[in-house]
């Protein structure tokens, strides 16, 4: 497949809920898993090969239409992320190699944390000031670096290197909020499986390995 395809209709053909083939197909665009590929602007329809997606994906409303209800915190979360990465991969090939790299691990990370939000909405207020001040100053700056555009001056060429510098301070510091992030869901998953081997155990479910085979010293 090459064209287009809507989420719902790989939802049919995969025979998964669409809201998972949402997510998959998110995931997938923003880790990079589908190089290529892009998500159009109202976040329907999945493009393998971006070449192929329209300038304006996103259909005009009907003026009789009715307005579509408004989103959710997390809904909107997921559309400014979204957009993001779409930005990430846009900007990949206009700022140099050693850009590249750090625009390819941000587009994993955020992808990641993301994916994190999607599934955890109730986690979302601890990502507020990476949504609402880290992203669209991240944003700026590497609009501020395409905009120098090919000049060689000493310092178009200085600006560069600062915010590709920037880039790297700011991949060590969503990786680390990505941990900080699963921290506590460890910490859950513990107590959980803790608790469910105790009633296992507790309902006779399960075995003692060391009696049944002798294992004991």
């Amino acid at each position: 497949m090459t064209g287009p395809a809507t989420c719902p209709s790989l939802a049919r053909k995969a025979q998964i809920k669409q809201e998972t083939a949402y997510d998959t197909v998110t995931r997938a665009v923003g880790s990079g898993d589908l190089p290529n590929a892009a998500i159009s602007d109202d976040y329907s329809t999945l493009y393998l090969d971006d070449s192929l997606m329209p300038t304006a994906a996103k259909p005009a409303a009907a003026p009789q239409a009715e307005p579509a209800g408004p989103l959710t915190d997390a809904e909107q979360f997921r559309r400014e992320g979204m957009d993001f990465l779409n930005y990430l991969k846009v900007c990949r090939g206009k700022l140099g190699t050693d850009a590249d790299e750090e625009l390819a691990a941000m587009q994993k990370t955020c992808a990641s944390i993301m994916g994190f939000v999607h599934n955890h909405p109730e986690q979302l207020n601890r990502v507020r000031r990476f949504r609402e001040y880290y992203l669209p100053t991240t944003r700026k700056l590497l609009d501020t670096a395409q905009g120098l555009g090919d000049t060689d001056s000493a310092n178009a060429a200085e600006i560069r290197r600062d915010i590709t510098g920037i880039l790297h301070t700011l991949n060590q510091a969503y990786e680390k909020l990505y941990d900080t992030l699963l921290q506590d869901v460890s910490m859950d998953v513990s107590t959980e499986i803790d608790t469910l081997e105790a009633m296992l155990r507790q309902d006779g479910l399960t075995h003692d390995f060391e009696a049944d085979f002798n294992t004991r010293s």
